[in-house]
C-alpha cells in the first residue's frame, strides 16, 4: 500500500470487488490534479463584487478568489454556497495564497 491522501482531499477511484469478501471496495485512490498540482476544494463563502471568498474544507483562513479566476463560471463569481474545487497559487502583487482556476 501507499500513502492516504489528506483528509478532504478530492479523489479518483476505481470500484472493484474486494477479492475475499466480494464486497465493493476503492481501488487506486489518487488525489485530484490540475496541471500537476492537487485541487483544493471548499464552498464559496461571500462575494463583494470584485473579489471574494471561499471557505476551504480543510479549514484555515477563507481562500481569496477573483472573478477573473473563475473562467468555469463564466469570469463571474460563484453565487454563495456553490461548492467548488480550485489550485492555490501565491498573488503577483501581494504574494498571498489565492484561489486559481475555479471550477464546481
Amino acid at each position: 500500500g501507499g500513502e492516504l491522501p489528506p483528509l478532504k482531499s478530492r479523489v479518483k477511484y476505481f470500484v472493484v470487488a474486494d477479492p475475499k469478501t466480494g464486497r465493493p471496495r476503492a481501488d487506486d485512490v489518487k488525489p485530484i490534479v490540475a496541471n500537476g498540482v492537487p485541487l483544493h476544494t471548499g464552498t464559496m463563502n461571500r462575494g463583494r463584487g470584485r473579489f471574494g471568498f471561499i471557505r476551504q474544507d480543510i479549514g484555515g483562513e477563507d481562500m481569496f478568489v477573483m472573478p477573473a479566476s473563475c473562467s468555469a463560471f463564466g469570469g463571474c463569481l460563484p453565487p454563495a454556497g456553490t461548492r467548488v474545487a480550485f489550485r492555490v497559487v501565491p498573488d503577483e502583487k501581494t504574494g498571498l495564497p489565492r484561489a486559481e482556476d475555479v471550477q464546481p
